[in-house]
């Protein structure tokens, strides 16, 4: 059986009709785009300069239209001064350029206490605040003599407060007018007025008190009485006595002889000799 091969023609014929049964759709078309890269700003320098001191001259003449010129004044001074505020400050010639508001004012001064104050500013133009430094307290020292001799046990009282017995050394004492008063039972009391430097600094008062007693001269006959005044033996006659200011009771005893009593007035620094005293002998006894 012989079998034949198509035709030339024929195969041509069948894949042209199959290349007509196949649709070519278009693509759409897109531009091809470049990456995009973010731009950076770049500062001029002198630029920044020149507009933070522009900035930083406007906020000044701000202050300078809004502040009050205030004066701080201090007794009798100070040696550092801190103001403490929420809003600034400017210290101009002897005055502080401040806003209107509440201010802490704090100074120290060598010798004073530390001083803490607030202040209120307000809105007129210029204002004016006084303050006292207090000093710190002196160191006092208090003797009593007389003639160059110490005496002690005098008391010693500090507006009119007690504070001991000479001599003395009181460390706390406030500076200032004080006044002294100085009392012993053998001279007459001293009253002034100190001046209390302070700043812990130590001062010495030197007083001599003026005796509260005389001297009374006593002679007997016959000689060898004791001698009393108010009740107190002082010796015996001969003999010089100081006796206190005042009414005051002499009494003279001797063995074998009455007691003699008598009233005596003393003032104070004058001296007396009373004539001689002379003794009674006692009454005897005569047993019959």
């Amino acid at each position: 059986q012989i079998f034949s091969s198509p035709e030339p023609n024929e195969c041509a014929r069948s894949m042209s009709d199959e290349q007509a049964n196949r649709i070519i759709q278009p693509t759409e078309f897109s531009r091809a785009e470049a990456e995009t890269k973010k731009t950076i700003t770049a500062i001029n320098p002198v630029t920044l300069t020149i507009g933070l001191v522009f900035l930083l001259l406007s906020l000044a003449v701000l202050f300078m239209f809004s502040a009050r010129a205030v004066q701080l004044n201090f007794k009798p001074g100070f040696d550092e001064l801190i103001i403490d505020g929420s809003l600034p400050t400017y210290k101009l010639g002897g005055r502080y350029l401040m806003l209107s508001g509440t201010y802490d004012v704090r100074a120290r001064l060598e010798g004073h206490e530390a001083f803490t104050s607030q202040i209120e500013v307000g809105d007129a133009p210029e204002q004016i605040f006084d303050f006292m430094m207090k000093r710190l307290p002196g160191i006092v020292r208090i003797t009593t003599t007389h003639k160059n001799k110490q005496i002690s046990g005098a008391e010693v009282f500090i507006d009119q407060k007690l504070v001991g017995k000479t001599p003395i050394t009181v460390d706390s004492v406030a500076a200032g007018i004080r006044d002294l008063y100085i009392r012993h039972p053998r001279f007459q009391p001293y009253e002034t007025e100190i001046e209390v430097v302070g700043l812990r600094k130590p001062q010495t008062e030197a007083v001599n008190l003026a005796p509260a007693w005389a001297s009374i001269f006593i002679s007997t006959l016959p000689k060898g009485a004791m001698i009393s005044l108010d009740d107190v033996q002082l010796g015996v006659t001969p003999n010089n006595i100081e006796a206190i200011e005042g009414a005051r009771t002499l009494k003279l005893k001797k063995p074998g002889y009455k007691s003699w009593e008598s009233d005596l007035n003393v003032q104070a620094q004058v001296d007396q000799e009373l004539d001689e005293i002379v003794l009674v002998k006692s009454d005897g006894k005569l047993s019959i």
